[in-house]
């Protein structure tokens, strides 16, 4: 396992996160609190995001296989999703085939 150390900006990306911040801290909720946070190393003034102070963040980094492990199963739960949808989509593309194929035409006009 390797660690990462940095000091890095903590910002605020919307208005949303700058109410759940709020909250956090009304409720003296520290979790709650970080969880309005972005870090970035970078100045994201630019795009509107609020600084609010900075972060010195240690990363416990899990060991390669872990993470590819992690990677693998993210992308089959994604598949999983995929082909859920497309089954539905298939389902219902089928049952409107079925009502068009029951619908009896004689060819006459009325």
């Amino acid at each position: 396992m390797a660690t990462i150390k940095a000091t890095v900006g903590a910002w605020l990306s919307s208005d949303y996160a700058q109410q759940r911040f709020v909250e956090g801290r009304q409720s003296g909720d520290p979790a709650r609190t970080l969880a309005a946070i972005a870090l970035n190393h970078q100045d994201m003034t630019d795009c509107g995001w609020t600084r609010i102070g900075e972060a010195t963040v240690t990363l416990e980094v899990a060991e390669d296989s872990q993470i590819r492990q992690n990677m693998v199963s993210a992308l089959q739960e994604q598949k999983r999703s995929v082909l859920a949808k497309a089954q539905r989509e298939a389902m219902q593309i089928e049952e409107r085939i079925q009502n068009l194929l029951a619908i009896s035409f004689d060819g006459s006009v009325s």
